[in-house]
Parts: structure tokens; sequence; C-alpha cells
């Protein structure tokens, strides 16, 4: 665990002294109030709720996690510093975790920075605090199994533009893959699984302040078994 530490403290300085994670950060926060406040009419709803915000998060995370996670593992190609890494002492899952555990502090910095705009208006209204609560547990679960997402297809790429869109098209599909059922009809079991699949069907959910444990469930399931695929592959890596 300690040498997990040390080289997820190395993934961190290399994410914080680049410049690109800060203006990330600045396009996620910008776009996440421009949303609530211009498009979604927060103030003209006279409604004392969040759940317009974080509604947004899905497709906010399509473009901001593949920014991040797309250095993951093809820049240490392109760079030649995998050969490196794969000679350490470290099993490849071990590795895995340790770029899974630098890029979510990263990830989880960002939607702290979001909760200066919850302090701002719950003086406004009767804001229910437990359904503030379940939007940044699913945030956070969301944004984990997103960030496993990315790295599993980094780690399959030689260059950072291939691993931004391949992450990119990826959550896209998987985020809007359940709202298909309403502009094309399809058969009543397609339309289950394609629910199912869907991580923003899943996040609906947390956002109308609703814990659902088969959620919860789906999240974890998920970010566990792209982090165990992506150890796969890296081992298959350090064998040839």
């Amino acid at each position: 665990m300690r040498r997990v530490l040390a080289l997820t403290k190395k993934e961190l300085r290399i994410h914080f002294s680049s410049p690109f994670v800060y203006l990330a950060a600045a396009l996620f926060l910008s776009a996440a109030s421009l949303w609530f406040f211009l498009i979604y009419g927060f103030l003209a709803r006279d409604t004392a709720s969040l759940r317009g915000y974080f509604a947004a998060m899905p497709l906010l995370l399509v473009i901001v996690i593949p920014a991040l996670t797309m250095k993951g593992w093809a820049e240490e190609y392109r760079r030649g510093t995998s050969e490196l890494l794969l000679t350490l002492p470290l099993r490849s899952v071990e590795l895995v975790i340790a770029k899974y555990l630098g890029t979510m502090v990263v990830v989880l910095s960002m939607v702290l920075l979001t909760l200066p705009v919850v302090f701002l208006l719950i003086p406004l209204g009767e804001f229910d605090s437990g359904q503030i609560a379940t939007e940044y547990i699913g945030t956070v679960l969301l944004s984990g199994t997103a960030v496993a997402l990315g790295l599993f297809v980094s780690v399959w790429c030689t260059n950072q533009s291939t691993a931004f869109i391949g992450a990119a098209g990826l959550l896209l599909v998987m985020t809007l893959i359940g709202r298909l059922a309403v502009v094309v009809s399809l058969p009543a079991p397609i339309t289950g699984i394609f629910g199912y699949i869907s991580l923003d069907t899943h996040f609906d959910g947390f956002i109308r302040g609703v814990l659902d444990i088969r959620a919860l469930w789906y999240y974890l399931w998920l970010t566990a078994l792209s982090l165990y695929l992506t150890s796969l592959v890296l081992e298959a890596r350090r064998s040839a």
C-alpha cells in the first residue's frame, strides 16, 4: 500500500503541475454555473432545489473526465516512461490503482469547488440537505466510474488525442443510451438493457434525493471491472 501511495503522490504532482488541469477545472465550474443560472434559469424558477445543477453533471463529465484521463497511459507510452513503470516491483493492478487515485483526487477537488455555489444559495430558500448530500454522493460515484472507464480507454492508446476521443465517445454513448427509447421505438427488453447500461439513468435517482442501492452497486462494480480490465491489458503489455 505504501508503494501505491508513493506512486499516487507522483501522479498528483504531475496533474497539479500542469496548467491543463486548472483549465479543465475552470471549464467544469463555469459551464455548470452558466447552465444552472442562465440556461436552466434557477432564479426564475423560484424553487429551492439544486436538481437542475446536478442534472448537468453527466454531460459535463463526458468532456472533463477524458481531458484528465487521456494522459493516464497514453502519455506514458509517448514518453517511453511506461517501460520504466512496468519494471517497478509493483503489480499491474497497483499501478492502475495509483493512476486511478491520482486522477480521482483531481476530480474530487473539482467537485468540492462547487460547494461555494451551494453555500451561496442555501440562505435563499428551504433546501433539502439530505437531497443535496445524495446528489453529491451520486456525482462522486459517477465521476469514479467515468475515470475508471477513461483510464481503460487510455491504456489502449498511444497518443492523447485518440485517448480523449475514445473516452469521450464511450462516456457519451453510455450516458445517452438510456434516453434512446425516447426518440426510437424499441422492444421493452432492449429498452431495459439500455437503461441498465446507461450512466445517466442510474444517476437520476441521486439527483431526486433517492439513495438507490442498485445504482450504488452498478457504479461500484463497473468501476472495479474497468480497473481490473485495465490491469489485464497492462499485464499483457508487460509480458509482451
